[in-house]
């Protein structure tokens, strides 16, 4: 099983038998067999024939169209995949017991893997501010379980990540170094990597929660807003350096992705074609990477999103667990 991304302008999809075709024109490009697609990434001018979406919605193939740099626009999304009372419960555990100690539980594994992170690459640079930074973390993990409040953790939370970032940038190759996140556009192509997989992993949370019927703008921690999807923010976070950080940082140390692999757009720095589909594979290798002879990230995630669902509906919060790198 596994995710296809079409992020070619001009190509089709079309569905023939038990496969779907990926072509241009008259040259097929690729031939898919239907049971090993599990979720599909479209970017840009793509088109996709009404058979084809009609299969994909039948069979709950999660569809996540993006920008031609990476913007999420919309998604495709069966009827069956709503499951109302889940979504009332949802609702009714927004500012509760429940969900401050959830909220605790998923930003202290992110700042404990972020320190991870930080820690692994400081084994060799051995810089004395980035040293400083872990401790920071460390302090604002220990915080966070005195705290009574969203905006509380909130604010540790942003305090600690404004301060990892800065050291993150301080233990990549010199031609990626960068000062702080930068969004819409990012600023330098080390920002460009780090959105790009932030937009693909929140696909991969907001697909386990269709699946497990939850509805994606309710949240436990983020407010509720228009256009954000609360609930895939909230899940998503531990996971941004276990997956999306980890791995760049991979790419830019063994050179698998250079700074030729991005192009200057107006006033943003964003992917060439041939630097999308590096990334995209090293994204798709990571995923597929199975933790302590288990289970493969991308499973893992979706056992998360599962656990979450099982603690709501029981009311039991030890169901569930954030990862957290040993």
């Amino acid at each position: 099983m596994s995710f296809v991304y079409l992020t070619e302008p001009g190509v089709k999809l079309s569905k023939r038998g038990g496969h779907y075709i990926v072509s241009r024109q008259d040259e097929i490009i690729a031939e898919l067999p239907q049971a090993n697609v599990e979720g599909l990434v479209v970017m840009g001018p793509v088109c996709i024939t009404a058979p084809t979406m009609m299969d994909l919605m039948q069979r709950k193939i999660s569809v996540h169209w993006l920008s031609t740099s990476g913007i999420s626009i919309g998604r495709i999304l069966a009827f069956d995949q709503v499951n109302v009372e889940r979504h009332l419960q949802q609702t009714n555990l927004m500012h509760s017991e429940f969900a401050l100690s959830v909220q605790k539980r998923q930003i202290k594994a992110k700042l404990q893997n972020q320190r991870a992170i930080l820690q692994r690459y400081n084994r060799k640079a051995g810089s004395e501010s980035v040293a400083e930074t872990i401790k920071k973390i460390s302090m604002s993990v220990k915080k966070i379980d005195s705290c009574t409040e969203t905006n509380k953790i909130l604010g540790y939370e942003g305090s600690a990540s404004k301060a990892y970032f800065s050291a993150l940038g301080k233990l990549v190759p010199e031609e990626f170094l960068f000062e702080k996140r930068s969004r819409r556009p990012p600023a330098d192509a080390f920002n460009a990597m780090l959105s790009f997989g932030y937009t693909l992993l929140m696909h991969e949370v907001y697909t386990g929660i269709l699946n497990e019927g939850m509805h994606p703008y309710i949240g436990f921690m983020h407010e509720p807003k228009n256009h954000h999807p609360a609930l895939a923010s909230d899940l998503l976070e531990p996971w941004r350096p276990v997956i999306v950080d980890a791995m760049v940082m991979a790419v830019v140390h063994k050179k698998m992705i250079t700074v030729d692999d991005f192009t200057k757009n107006g006033k943003g720095i964003f992917f060439t074609s041939t630097g999308k589909k590096k990334f995209i594979q090293a994204y798709e290798k990571k995923l597929h990477t199975v933790v302590d002879k288990k289970y493969s990230y991308r499973h893992m995630i979706a056992m998360q999103v599962g656990a979450y669902a099982e603690a709501m509906t029981t009311g039991n919060i030890d169901k569930f667990r954030p990862y957290v790198v040993r």
